[in-house]
């Protein structure tokens, strides 16, 4: 039986209130008109959803609690669609805008984009979100939930948009004393102990699989999802860490690091895109963040 989408909006505030009156308050309604919507909604889901617990007052059921979440995410994209325009203006809007994006391009692209954004947007909000390892299997899921995924062009799903941003090269960094030196001799990169960031399975450009490929995996004592923590983890533990060579010209001048270019036989050069999901291709709104974050990436 399909659930009557009038009755979303009073679920998803049952469910975020947890109460008959405040959800009733918060979304405008009659407290009897919530109170029908409320069994209207148990009778479709064959289950009470608020039920009043001794010394605890209304508490959600197990099948509500699973529900919250996904109510909650359902509801935010009926909002975006409401609030669709086919027009946009920098000036007045109030729009979030939600990037996907590792620590070392944020590096690149955060601290040229936010200026920009205050002056031409500043009501408009930005919000960073560092992918995971976890997360390859799901990218197209990612990118209908953020606005841009901005990761390796190898790294995105086939077939969707993207924006070619700028080319980046892979960096060993190692300690101030460590005496690897360009150009690096391959013979004796094996006898390294090794840290790295993203370690996904069947993904040929992970910092991790990178190094593994050269057979030395025995040698990958820490895995992470930060390029940052790498730094402190080679500075304090003897470690050889791969990142994104701007991202090393940038942090090893402060700390205790220096970085050696990777030879291109070992990691080849790489180039940084931005992607987004198809629906967003006409947003008056998108086409504006994508032509700004263009511009703003040397």
């Amino acid at each position: 039986m399909q659930l009557d989408l009038n009755l979303l909006r009073p679920l998803h505030a049952l469910l975020q209130e947890q109460s008959v009156t405040r959800a009733a308050a918060a979304i405008g309604l009659s407290q009897p008109a919530c109170s029908a919507a409320l069994g209207r909604l148990r009778r479709h889901f064959d289950d009470p959803l608020l039920v009043r617990v001794r010394g605890r007052g209304t508490q959600l059921t197990p099948l509500a609690r699973r529900l919250r979440g996904p109510v909650a995410e359902l509801m935010n994209d009926v909002d975006a669609v409401a609030g669709a325009s086919s027009s946009f203006d920098p000036a007045t809007s109030d729009r979030e805008f939600t990037i996907l994006v590792s620590d070392a391009e944020a590096e690149v692209i955060a601290p040229a984009l936010i200026p920009r954004l205050r002056i031409e947007a500043p009501h408009t909000r930005l919000r960073l979100e560092a992918p995971s390892s976890a997360m390859q299997p799901a990218l197209r899921e990612q990118l209908g939930r953020h606005d841009l995924v901005v990761l390796p062009e190898p790294a995105l799903p086939e077939g969707v948009p993207t924006l070619a941003l700028y080319d980046e090269r892979w960096a060993y960094v190692v300690s101030l004393d460590d005496d690897l030196r360009d150009p690096v001799d391959p013979a004796r990169l094996d006898r390294r102990s090794w840290a790295a960031c993203y370690d996904i399975i069947n993904a040929p450009w992970s910092p991790a699989r990178l190094i593994e490929r050269s057979g030395m995996e025995e040698t990958l004592v820490v895995r992470t999802d930060s390029f940052l923590q790498l730094f402190a983890l080679v500075e304090s533990g003897g470690l050889t860490a791969l990142v994104p060579a701007r991202l090393a010209m940038k942090r090893c001048a402060a700390s205790a690091t220096r970085w050696v270019p990777v030879p291109e036989q070992l990691a080849p050069s790489f180039r940084i895109c931005a992607a987004w999901s198809p629906l967003h291709t006409l947003d008056p709104a998108h086409r504006w963040l994508r032509d700004l974050v263009a511009t703003v990436v040397v």
